[in-house]
């Protein structure tokens, strides 16, 4: 049961990290829960004990976070794992 887990959220990764850069005018679902519990990079990138560009990078898609990470960004942004590795959203106002 938990490889079968392990394995969907792995596809997940693969599809978003896919997805990447076709978003064009959305932002991802990091930047959007980050902002949405009204966090900046720095003060997510300090709860968690990174660094602010390791943040950036989630958000710009340049690299996604470690698995073991997910659980405790999932928490500190207030939404589900599953919401993180979800399709892109619209910015407010555009699409």
């Amino acid at each position: 049961m938990k490889f079968r887990i392990l394995v969907d959220i792995l596809n997940n990764i693969q599809y978003n990290v896919n997805c990447f850069q076709k978003w064009g005018d959305k932002m991802n679902a990091f930047e959007y829960y980050r902002k949405k519990v009204l966090l900046t990079q720095e003060e997510a990138a300090g709860a968690l004990g990174l660094n602010r560009s390791t943040v950036t990078k989630w958000e710009t898609g340049v690299a996604l976070p470690a698995t073991a990470k997910l659980n405790d960004i999932a928490d500190l942004y207030h939404c589900t794992i599953d919401a993180l590795l979800r399709e892109p959203i619209p910015e407010e106002g555009k699409g």
